[in-house]
């Protein structure tokens, strides 16, 4: 059972992700530690860093003895894997995904797939309450390849920069609710329940929300094999060697994935 779990932590830990988007970025410089603990097995961790400077984000993992380090340059679209104990990098990411704040893609951003015009149509239909928040209601039409259409509806709360609630046509609905405020490693945090449901199941979970910096600071729930949380956080600048390719690595081909898996969200370009 403790192999099983490592190897799925690994998974989680050093999991490919796709090309850095535009719309949102952390609320601050910082640093910190982060800890994956199975909630089977308690025994079974891992251990990571962060580090998250001006549109550039460097994540560190470790499960067992096996370490990856990952920087992203969001401002320039690179990427680079660095394995320490080779000193050697591949461009691209095949290591820790770091943590992205918590903000999601909204309609009216100007580089959404509303303003794309790739066979979506969006149209703000209203505003609701929802979770103590005035959320803009859009509605959203999307063409497949396929001639198919799907109609999804979304509440947006534009303050916080997230989706409320999600609804799909033949497909599940989201939503998350602010449950109240928490004191979590000495840092304000707002607590948010989420709950997916489709098809007559549910599944739910609970994330705090760094309430200054916006970055998920603990995860826990039902959908999570792991406990995730960032805890040690120091805000402040940091140094710019910390997102280079130090010297005296040397660079190799990416590793070839036939069937990588399914990708989280990453951290986001800053708008301009």
């Amino acid at each position: 059972m403790k192999m099983r779990s490592l190897v799925i932590m690994a998974t989680i830990l050093f999991m490919p992700v796709g090309t850095v988007q535009a719309g949102a970025w952390y609320g601050g410089e910082f640093s910190a530690n982060i800890s994956m603990v199975s909630n089977q097995d308690p025994n079974t961790k891992a251990v990571g860093k962060l580090f998250v400077g001006k549109n550039k984000v460097r994540a560190e993992g470790t499960v067992g003895s096996q370490t990856r380090i990952v920087i992203l340059d969001t401002q320039n679209h690179k990427a680079w894997t660095l394995m320490p104990d080779r000193k050697e990098y591949h461009e691209g990411i095949a290591g820790p995904v770091p943590p992205k704040p918590d903000m999601d893609p909204l309609p009216d951003d100007a580089d959404s797939m509303c303003n794309k015009g790739k066979g979506v149509t969006c149209q703000k239909v209203g505003m609701e309450a929802l979770s103590g928040a005035q959320a803009d209601k859009w509605e959203l039409t999307m063409q497949g390849k396929d001639g198919k259409q799907t109609n999804m509806t979304i509440w947006a709360d534009n303050k916080r920069h997230i989706i409320l609630r999600q609804v799909t046509q033949n497909g599940p609905t989201t939503e998350r609710r602010q449950a109240g405020v928490e004191m979590i490693n000495g840092r304000d945090t707002e607590r948010w329940e989420f709950t997916m449901a489709y098809q007559g199941k549910s599944q739910n979970f609970t994330q705090w929300v760094d309430s200054k910096l916006r970055i998920p600071v603990r995860m826990a729930g039902q959908q999570n094999a792991f406990t995730s949380e960032i805890m040690g956080i120091q805000e402040g600048p940091q140094a710019d060697e910390l997102f280079t390719v130090p010297q005296g690595y040397r660079q190799v081909e990416p590793p070839r994935q036939e069937n990588p898996p399914q990708q989280p969200q990453q951290p986001q370009q800053p708008a301009r």
